[in-house]
């Protein structure tokens, strides 16, 4: 499916998220279990594992906008260490 580049796909789950559709993401891990590695370091994120998408929303920081998923995870025992997480300096 063509969604029209990175643009596109967020008008789409804008879209589904009001139309109140249940929104899920995954990351695919090839075959690979674990925790997702991203330079070196990790993100707390399970590769192959399915989290659902709570919410949606842009933050416009000076002038940069910012396009935010708020995913659960089903398990409830990890979660995103990166920028934008709990902890971080962006919140």
């Amino acid at each position: 499916m063509n969604y029209g580049g990175a643009d596109g796909f967020w008008q789409f789950l804008l879209q589904r998220d009001n139309d109140s559709c249940l929104l899920g993401c995954s990351i695919k891990g090839y075959g690979k279990e674990g925790q997702l590695i991203l330079d070196g370091a990790p993100t707390g994120l399970i590769l192959n594992h399915a989290y659902g998408i709570n919410d949606l929303f842009e933050i416009n920081i000076r002038g940069t906008v910012f396009k935010l998923l708020r995913l659960r995870n089903p398990w409830g025992n990890t979660e995103w260490l990166g920028a934008w997480s709990g902890d971080s300096a962006e919140m």
